[in-house]
């Protein structure tokens, strides 16, 4: 909030990504702007000051905890995706498969997103768990092979505007080549010693 009771919109992205936050503010508008910090060099900021974001505020917070329902999914076209995977979504070089960090949203508002998916797109995916230190528990969504392709095919138009971002959707070759040697050294002598904590880690609902 700011100090009139409204809502202020603000990203800020490294320089790596600038090209994204410029594709991303020919859709919004915003004022864009640079802001040098001490330890983290200049990165771009877009900000915004709209009674709009209020309602989506409550939308998404409604007792101040981020939720994700339905409704709020339903309003999301291809664009929409393609932001929401260029913001979140990983590429997994290793094995060609895509996965969405929905760690924040809690298992019961995963398997919303998981039938959203399924209802509106025809994506089928599956409900991964991870462990932040020993005892938290996060879920997120990821993506088989071929339902990878599916969604890639969804934004691929809109990710192809912006070059720096091609490596969201396993365009970038020598990323994939550094990923792949880098597994082939670690990946007997990992395995091994960390067996069934993978197993747990890598359980699917």
């Amino acid at each position: 909030k700011d100090r009139k009771n409204n809502y202020i919109y603000s990203e800020g992205h490294s320089p790596k990504q600038k090209e994204y936050l410029l594709w991303k503010n020919n859709y919004l508008k915003f004022k864009l702007s640079e802001i040098k910090l001490i330890n983290y060099g200049i990165y771009s900021r877009i900000n915004k000051t709209n009674k709009i974001f209020k309602y989506y505020r409550e939308l998404f917070y409604p007792n101040d905890k981020k939720i994700v329902t339905r409704d709020i999914l339903d309003k999301l076209d291809s664009l929409g995706l393609a932001v929401w995977f260029m913001d979140d979504g990983c590429y997994n070089y290793s094995d060609n498969t895509i996965s969405i960090s929905t760690h924040g949203f809690g298992f019961e508002n995963n398997e919303i997103i998981q039938k959203y998916f399924e209802d509106k797109w025809n994506i089928s995916c599956k409900i991964r768990k991870s462990f932040f230190e020993r005892y938290k528990i996060y879920y997120f969504i990821k993506l088989n092979v071929e339902n990878t392709q599916k969604f890639i095919e969804l934004i691929r138009y809109y990710v192809l505007e912006i070059p720096t971002m091609h490596y969201k959707i396993g365009l970038d070759n020598e990323r994939k080549q550094k990923i792949l040697s880098k597994r082939k050294i670690t990946r007997g002598y990992y395995y091994q010693k960390n067996k069934e904590k993978l197993k747990q880690q890598h359980k699917i609902y």
